[in-house]
């Protein structure tokens, strides 16, 4: 099955067979894909730090160890791809429904946080601190 790509807009491109590439299941695999390198990455750099305990250290701790591109890199990225997820499922499922939009608003909020953990790292302080509590209260 041939798949390409054509743009009837700027913001509306479509596959050969007339759906609309940001949807569902792109946003499905889009969330898998994230999930997957959070995950792994989390529990890579945990596995990887000598003396890293849950009960003693924050996870925090990981992105200024000495695995931090690991841990940070994996926020990072599964933030992006959670973002993406967010405008792809808000694109398809949010037209003309507020709450829909609101919902997709409030995650794509939480993933551009959980990126900016990654890139403002404990080394940094109130900012590292400003940034959690907001990607926390984001996915609440």
């Amino acid at each position: 099955m041939l798949i390409y790509l054509r743009i009837h807009s700027f913001h509306r491109m479509v596959l050969r067979n007339g759906s609309p590439i940001f949807g569902t299941r792109l946003a499905g695999g889009l969330l898998i894909i994230a999930i997957a390198v959070s995950l792994i990455s989390i529990l890579a750099a945990m596995s990887l730090v000598r003396g890293f305990s849950l009960w003693d250290n924050s996870l925090s701790d990981l992105g200024v160890s000495e695995v931090a591109p690991l841990f940070n890199g994996g926020l990072v990225v599964s933030g992006v791809l959670g973002f993406l997820m967010a405008v792809s499922l808000g694109t398809h499922l949010g037209k003309g429904k507020p709450l829909r939009i609101t919902g997709t608003a409030a995650f794509a909020g939480a993933m551009i946080a959980l990126a900016g953990i990654g890139v403002i790292t404990e080394a940094s302080g109130q900012p590292h601190s400003l940034v959690s509590v907001v990607s926390v209260t984001l996915y609440l």
